[in-house]
């Protein structure tokens, strides 16, 4: 709206904060996300609202009294074969940094050249053709599919290419899941939805008819009204940030307890 474009906002549940919820009833005194949980130093877009909203984020630390233990196959990983397989990890991630930086506008994957080409070819192809081991095709396989939430075999290698290129390269995989929100990831949509309703008319008052421009569904769960204008989707290129880490040894802690999480995947 800043921008100046005249924005109406359907909600279909009855709360903001759409993919991110956040418990303060779940472990006494804390806040417990519920779906998105990490936030990158290299999320330009948050970390400028939480400067905007003066929201305060807390580094991720790492246990390093404790294993986080890595489950692939049904087998479980020593220490040293996790090491070994974090290493070799690393080396193939880096070949994709070198593709992604051809993407010259990872907002506009598709004007890169060859994009149809490159759109057509799933990140599972790719895992093949690396001259990796088994287990390490296995491992980036599993960390892919719980960045993106999805099969590989369905995910664009363009679109994945564009993902890490706008994450900063060897950036996206070190600084994508550095801090938490105090008082949980939701905070941001609570603090959104409170700058709205604060939108002021040209006299300086109030404007009620802002806060109308909010559709939220009831409790009931009746589904919101449709806008009457075309809506735009995200191309097949656009991916979320989510789990994301294999290039350093802070983030190797991320994705071997997200591996935990998904031992049979």
């Amino acid at each position: 709206m800043s921008a100046g474009y005249d924005v109406t906002v359907y909600e279909a549940r009855n709360r903001v904060g759409g993919r991110v919820i956040s418990f303060d009833d779940f472990v006494p005194h804390k806040h417990v996300e519920g779906g998105g949980e990490l936030i990158g130093s290299n999320h330009a877009t948050w970390v400028a609202y939480k400067d905007r909203f003066k929201l305060e984020f807390l580094d991720v630390t790492e246990d390093k009294d404790h294993e986080a233990p890595i489950v692939l196959n049904g087998q479980k990983l020593s220490s040293e074969e996790s090491d070994k397989l974090w290493e070799e990890m690393t080396a193939a991630l880096n070949m994709m940094n070198k593709e992604a930086a051809a993407v010259g506008d990872p907002f506009q994957p598709w004007k890169t050249r060859d994009a149809e080409v490159l759109d057509r070819r799933t990140l599972s192809s790719w895992i093949q053709t690396l001259n990796v081991s088994p287990l390490c095709k296995t491992g980036i396989d599993t960390q892919m599919i719980a960045n993106n939430g999805m099969r590989t075999e369905w995910q664009s290698w363009l679109g994945n290419l564009a993902m890490v290129k706008g994450g900063g390269l060897e950036k996206f995989w070190t600084d994508s899941e550095v801090y938490r929100c105090a008082g949980g990831n939701q905070s941001l949509a609570k603090k959104l939805l409170a700058a709205w309703a604060r939108i002021a008319c040209s006299c300086g008052r109030r404007c009620a008819a802002s806060i109308s421009r909010i559709a939220i569904a009831s409790r009931s769960r009746s589904p919101p009204v449709r806008p009457s204008r075309p809506t735009m989707s995200s191309s097949r290129c656009r991916r979320r940030s989510g789990t994301r880490s294999a290039s350093s040894r802070r983030c190797a802690w991320n994705w071997r307890r997200r591996w935990a999480r998904t031992s049979n995947t």
